[in-house]
């Protein structure tokens, strides 16, 4: 069995091979004792270690640590372009909508129209 036959037998246990391959794999497997020998130990290899398999942090190349900072400042602008485009109300202009009214109010003092003109006085009133 060559190299490439070996290959192929590892594709088609991870079943990597197209359908036309892996069907002639199949049938080679049938035919070929030593292929079959060399599957079922590829196939338990892949199984004993695919339990210890331990995950090892790697560490952020240079290239993605600083796309991440690329998308934070792409996304910090796009929240200000957005808070830009809202019409804002000061604080003072939203104070003034609701004490307008209040000091109308109390401006007039109950029982006084806002347009009562002074009474006329009599000449003779004058000293």
């Amino acid at each position: 069995m060559d190299y490439q036959e070996q290959l192929k037998l590892q594709a088609y246990l991870d079943g990597e091979l197209p359908e036309a391959e892996a069907k002639a794999v199949a049938e080679l497997l049938t035919k070929d004792q030593q292929a079959a020998a060399l599957l079922t130990e590829l196939r338990q290899t892949t199984e004993s270690l695919a339990g210890f398999e331990q995950s090892i942090p790697l560490p952020e190349s240079r290239e993605f640590f600083w796309s991440k900072v690329r998308r934070g400042i792409e996304a910090q602008e796009l929240r200000v372009e957005a808070a830009e485009a809202r019409p804002t109300v000061s604080w003072s202009a939203r104070l003034r909508r609701f004490l307008m009214p209040a000091a109308g109010v109390a401006t007039t003092g109950p029982g006084t129209t806002p347009c009562s003109a002074p009474a006329e006085t009599d000449a003779r009133d004058r000293p």
